[in-house]
């Protein structure tokens, strides 16, 4: 009686897995093996340092990073449709990268980065004000990675953002965040194409007297590369565990379905709804006479619910920032319903993340310098489109990007 009830315990464990068990078991397998064989990845990066533990400190040691100078105007209306007062915020972010190469298979990643609070795109909000106060600074990332093969990487800790965005107009995440677990990544080249894939297992939330909440995820995609034209095709799912009728992240519902419990002046925001987003994506690219030109497309559904569950970007890029002088224009229209994606984690660009909501976006930038660009964006959308009378935004950012 005792075995039946631990293997039934271990089954009911390994439920909230679904397909994404697999995973585990892979990796089970690939990580004595890859260890027992001593394979090798012939990067540049492996190549450059000697991997001995003699090797100097300032060879098996690299720091990097990126300051970005920004200007960001709003102007919005409120619940009532009455234009509010034009924001003015002046804002900066600095993050500093710090690589330590432990031998020719590992290294360890740090980056620090300047934030004003803990939401996962904290590297996004340091305005200047408050009478010149300090601004605080937090490990965004943090983690191990482990060439395991030429074409599969482990990662494990504070982690970049796995998945790919096709054209980079980040419809289901926001670029700047960092997730917490393990990732694996597995690139293999073929024959004028590649394919790729993104496996996933994150904490999302832990709770000490109830079940924790997690992300799980999968991303598989193909390309194919022509004398002057590509194509790239993919899919991802990513199924988060227990998220309904637990408090929402942040204590915003991003318009995200909720509800509040608790006494008037001090309630608690709860998830309405359980999220399953399941994503298809396209990107098309020709080199022209001129500069290049791609066309992109990305759809996510939230299979956990039946309505207000879609979302949808389409864009055109046009140009590239390889030189200096070069200018890259964008143009992108995307909508996202109120449950299309856990709202703190979408890009806080578009409606500052706000779900419901459409728009127009535009962009441009141009390469001033070997490492400095200037980049201008205006967003014309709208929100609550579900209340019966929709509220305008519209957003207008200028950047100074600089890396060293």
């Amino acid at each position: 009686m005792k075995t039946k009830t631990s293997i039934n315990r271990l089954l009911s464990w390994l439920k909230p897995l679904q397909v994404f068990s697999g995973l585990f078991l892979l990796l089970l397998f690939l990580l004595p093996l890859a260890a027992s064989a001593g394979w090798r990845q012939n990067t540049g990066f492996a190549q450059a340092i000697p991997p001995t533990p003699d090797a100097a400190w300032s060879e098996r040691f690299s720091l990097s990073g990126d300051l970005r100078l920004r200007r960001d105007q709003i102007d919005s209306q409120n619940e009532s449709g009455q234009d509010e007062k034009t924001r003015i915020r002046h804002r900066y972010r600095l993050r500093l990268n710090a690589k330590a190469l432990l031998d020719e298979e590992m290294r360890v990643v740090l980056r620090l980065a300047s934030g004003e609070s803990r939401q996962p795109v904290n590297s996004n909000e340091v305005t200047f004000t408050d009478g010149f106060a300090n601004k605080d600074v937090y490990f965004d990332l943090a983690y191990l990675h482990w060439d395991l093969l030429p074409q599969l990487h482990l990662q494990l800790g504070k982690v970049p953002l796995p998945f790919y965005s096709p054209g980079r107009r980040h419809l289901l995440w926001d670029p700047d965040i960092t997730p917490e677990g393990l990732a694996l990544l597995w690139n293999q080249s073929l024959p004028r194409g590649w394919v790729f894939s993104r496996l996933g297992a994150f904490v999302m939330q832990e709770y000490a007297a109830e079940s924790d909440s997690y992300l799980y995820s999968a991303q598989l995609g193909w390309g194919r590369e022509g004398l002057s034209s590509g194509l790239l095709l993919g899919a991802g799912l990513y199924h988060f565990t227990r998220l309904k009728d637990r408090p929402m992240m942040y204590h915003r519902d991003f318009g995200n379905s909720s509800y509040e419990v608790g006494p008037s002046g001090s309630e608690t925001l709860y998830f309405g709804e359980n999220y399953e987003v399941a994503q298809v994506f396209a990107e098309f690219s020709w080199q022209g006479a001129f500069m290049p030109l791609r066309f992109v497309v990305d759809y996510g559904k939230n299979l956990a619910v039946t309505e207000q569950g879609e979302s949808f970007v389409a864009g055109v890029l046009v140009g590239e920032t390889r030189k200096v002088g070069d200018v890259y224009l964008s143009y992108d229209y995307r909508f996202m319903q109120r449950d299309s994606q856990v709202g703190a984690l979408t890009d806080g660009w578009f409606v500052l993340a706000q779900k419901d909501s459409r728009g127009h976006s535009f962009n441009l930038i141009y390469n001033w310098r070997e490492h400095s660009t200037w980049r201008i964006r205006h967003l014309l959308a709208q929100t609550d489109l579900t209340s019966g009378a929709p509220r305008d935004f519209y957003r207008v950012v200028l950047d100074l990007n600089t890396r060293f």
